[in-house]
């Protein structure tokens, strides 16, 4: 991953986003858990939107974390995908929160030899096979009950590096509608340097509700730019998202 997962264990939330995040019980919206990237969003993503984050992983990971944090916050259901980390390392960075978490472990099938879908407690370990990961997203899914869900998905990156970038698109495709099944609001994770081909990359973005690419400010901190702008799944209205300057330890104590 080539970063620390111990940097995401505590996060400093301070009133003014706490209180965003209250409001999010009673509106259509998915808190970021950054208090300027929600006032730019009109208060998060729309709920049920699936949203694809383009740029360098260990920034957009750090982000992946806090999105699931300020779920995880609100009591809601979080789903997280990973082949980039250990689920016992996800547990322990997003642990003793008051919502319930399900992790989608791809991690362990690239390490050893997975032949089929286990579940142990709160963690359902996967083979390489992507159509099998779906049906892991599925079972966690399921398992959140009538709650209020949203999920990360860290996989992409990991598996075009063997896999056909034009073999995926299904098994993505059929992951989102998973998602869409259940008004799960997802941040999918996507690193364009690993793909040889930009057609591919176009294809996959078009799936998307939102693409926001994470590029490099001046100052040399991370800056969100919407490629591809959503119209809102509720309320109709599109909306705009300017050249965000996101600061992504905000949030990190």
């Amino acid at each position: 991953m080539g970063i620390t997962i111990s940097k995401y264990i505590d996060f400093l939330i301070d009133a003014e986003l706490l209180h965003s995040l209250g409001k999010g019980l009673f509106t259509d919206k998915a808190s970021t858990g950054f208090k300027e990237f929600d006032k730019a969003l009109g208060g998060g993503y729309a709920r049920g939107e699936i949203v694809l984050l383009v740029g360098d992983l260990s920034a957009s990971a750090h982000i992946a974390y806090t999105f699931t944090l300020a779920g995880l916050q609100l009591g809601e259901g979080c789903v997280f995908v990973t082949a980039t980390s250990p689920a016992d390392q996800v547990q322990h960075a997003l642990s003793n929160q008051k919502g319930v978490l399900r992790i989608i472990d791809c991690y362990t099938a690239r390490h050893t030899q997975v032949q089929s879908l286990r579940s142990e407690r709160d963690v359902f370990v996967a083979p390489v096979d992507l159509s099998v990961v779906g049906v892991a997203i599925s079972r966690g899914l399921s398992s959140l009950g009538t709650r209020r869900k949203r999920a990360a998905v860290d996989i992409l990156s990991t598996y075009v590096t063997s896999t056909k970038i034009q073999r995926m698109y299904y098994d993505i495709l059929d992951m989102i509608k998973e998602f869409r099944k259940h008004s799960c609001t997802a941040l999918f994770l996507f690193n364009p340097v690993v793909v040889e081909e930009d057609t591919g990359s176009l294809a996959i973005e078009e799936l998307f509700d939102s693409v926001i690419r994470l590029k490099e400010g001046p100052s040399g901190r991370p800056i969100l730019e919407p490629d591809k702008t959503a119209i809102a799944i509720h309320t109709g209205k599109r909306r705009i998202l300017r050249d965000l300057d996101v600061d992504v330890d905000a949030q990190t104590a």
